[in-house]
């Protein structure tokens, strides 16, 4: 009875331009890292859509950014802010990690 209190409304991404702005905005990285991780969560969120996996959001896209302008590195940034609330044991979580080493890949070269 309490989700019958309130409306849905669907709600997409933002386009990964503006994601990264947001990402830029709300940390003090430069729009490189904000396009990676971006383009990370972009491939997470594609795998979601056949998955029953939650998509990484833009919050947690900027929580990784602002640990990477604390000095963590970009994976391990990635790792503690996006993969780990996603992960939690088994095949699905080597297919996230999976998709996240090709994406990475990807980005990098």
């Amino acid at each position: 009875s309490f989700r019958q209190r309130f409306v849905g409304i669907d709600l997409d991404y933002l386009p990964p331009e503006a994601e990264a702005e947001v990402i830029c905005s709300e940390s003090t990285v430069n729009p490189e890292v904000a396009r990676k991780l971006v383009e990370l969560a972009s491939g997470l969120r594609a795998a979601s859509e056949s998955s029953v996996h939650e998509p990484p959001s833009t919050r947690s896209l900027v929580t990784a950014a602002k640990l990477v302008a604390a000095g963590l590195g970009e994976s391990a940034a990635v790792e503690a802010a996006v993969m780990a609330p996603l992960v939690s044991g088994g095949a699905l979580d080597e297919g996230l990690r999976e998709i996240l080493a090709a994406t990475n890949a990807e980005t990098s070269g």
